[in-house]
């Protein structure tokens, strides 16, 4: 079984299933939980120095650098920098699939899990990916007649820079301690608004309150409370920027049962108080 959540996000349309996000650092720990999707991520740091983790492996980006999130790979960033700004593109596979051949060669075996493109895209072909990105980004800006034709093109022009130029390997079938990993963070996607507790996680996943804890931790590099917290507090900042819930129902409905915890929490991890991050924050 896999233990980390699956993120329950739409990206982009049915029409046009691609997203594109912008992410400035605006708070003292930028921190985007532990999570999985079935499509490709493309992440480019435009300045500043992120912190990532992709599948078993932990990065330190800095501007200029290209990370590519394979279909279902586990990932997550942090960082303190606040001069960061990075740019993040996600699609699916289907996006990039123009013919049946390379569905065979290369998307079905990247859908599968048993193909891996480099996660941290090499200094040779560097230069050559940092220009794709751009590329793709002036598009989606500027939004030119043929612009999605053009984007679906650049983003099939990473993808095939990267397979040709050898930053891939070949892997047996997903095993069973990647699937845990995603099962339990899928659980914790879908329950982090209800009362949750070391004892009914360990028992759904048929192990000790013990070896479940000791495993979440070095699995996922925190603990199973600042986890929990952590998505919990990401859902609280959306509710209290794009609606008109009271602070303190937005900490119910997020999962919290104690609203002075809540603002020690959100204070620590966002440095201000939640009615200043809302005036600096709310949608129109």
């Amino acid at each position: 079984m896999n233990t980390v959540p699956r993120e329950s996000v739409s990206h982009g349309t049915k029409e046009f299933p691609f997203a594109y996000y912008r992410m400035e650092h605006v708070r003292p720990t930028l921190l985007v939980p532990l999570h999985w999707h079935e499509e490709i991520e493309v992440l480019y740091i435009e300045r500043g120095k992120l912190s990532l983790t992709i599948g078993d492996s932990s990065y330190e980006g800095q501007a200029g650098d290209v990370f590519w999130v394979n279909p279902g790979e586990i990932h997550g960033m942090s960082s303190d920098d606040n001069f960061l700004c990075y740019h993040a593109f996600v699609f699916p596979l289907r996006f990039v699939s123009f013919q049946v051949r390379a569905g065979k060669e290369l998307y079905l075996p990247l859908s599968e899990g048993r193909l891996l493109l480099s996660r941290r895209i090499p200094e040779r072909i560097k230069k050559e990916a940092v220009r794709i990105v751009r590329r793709l980004l002036l598009l989606y800006t500027d939004k030119t007649p043929g612009f999605a034709f053009g984007m679906q093109i650049c983003c099939a022009q990473l993808l095939y820079t990267l397979y040709t130029d050898g930053c891939y390997e070949k892997l047996p079938p997903a095993d069973s301690a990647l699937a845990m990993k995603r099962e339990i963070l899928k659980y914790l996607q879908d329950n982090f608004t209800e009362k949750l507790s070391l004892r009914e996680l360990a028992d759904t996943f048929h192990l000790s309150e013990k070896y479940f804890s000791r495993y979440f931790k070095k699995n996922f590099r925190m603990t199973l409370t600042d986890y929990v917290n952590s998505l919990r507090l990401e859902n609280a900042a959306r509710l209290l920027a794009d609606t008109d819930l009271s602070v303190t129902e937005a900490a119910m409905q997020s999962g919290f049962n104690n609203v002075s915890y809540f603002i020690r929490c959100f204070e620590k991890s966002y440095g201000c108080s939640p009615l200043r991050y809302r005036r600096e924050n709310a949608h129109q």
